[in-house]
């Protein structure tokens, strides 16, 4: 089990590096997306960012996108499963 959870912890990851490089091609940057989603989100975003200057802003901007879809596609799952 615990080598499970790492490995979905590792594709997540990735996934959400390759999402925030894409969106970062596309000129949308975290703080744009952030915004839209209200002032807890800006806090976040902006104790984060400072921790972790590089990675973490992609990663962060990717994950926005990335953990919601994964969610929905693991309930879809689990009810199918049903």
């Amino acid at each position: 089990m615990p080598n499970n959870i790492v490995s979905t912890l590792i594709k997540l990851v990735v996934a959400s590096l390759i999402v925030g490089f894409v969106m970062s091609y596309l000129n949308l940057t975290p703080r744009q997306a952030f915004e839209s989603m209200g002032s807890a989100a800006v806090e976040v975003f902006e104790m984060g960012s400072s921790v972790f200057e590089w990675g973490f802003t992609y990663i962060l901007l990717g994950a926005a996108v990335v953990i919601p879809i994964w969610l929905i596609a693991m309930g879809w799952k689990m009810l199918r499963n049903k």
